[in-house]
């Protein structure tokens, strides 16, 4: 028969060194979260950035296209104010043709 090893009880400095040990595992933990939630909220609000950035540019891509397309119509009503009749008949043919 193995004799048997003593079973000791921890020492208060053993102890203190364990609750030590585990607050400042649950104190890293908490930074972690911490970390994490500060992480999400920074990507909220640059989602949020993106997107009203992105909305801020459609809305110059439509003015611009809306100011195009306006002058664009002014320089059709300005040729169609020139033409004569004889050449809008022309027109409306060619495009039946």
């Amino acid at each position: 028969a193995t004799p048997s090893s003593p079973v000791t009880a921890p020492t208060a400095k053993e102890l203190a060194d364990q609750q030590a040990a585990i607050l400042d595992a649950d104190r890293q933990e908490l930074l972690e979260q911490e970390l994490h939630q500060s992480i999400d909220a920074e990507q909220v609000y640059l989602d949020s950035l993106f997107a009203q950035r992105v909305a801020e540019e459609q809305d110059r891509e439509s003015m611009a296209f809306a100011t195009q397309s306006t002058h664009r119509q002014a320089e059709l009503d300005r040729v169609a104010l020139n033409l004569t009749n004889d050449e809008w008949i022309g027109l409306v043919d060619q495009v039946r043709a």
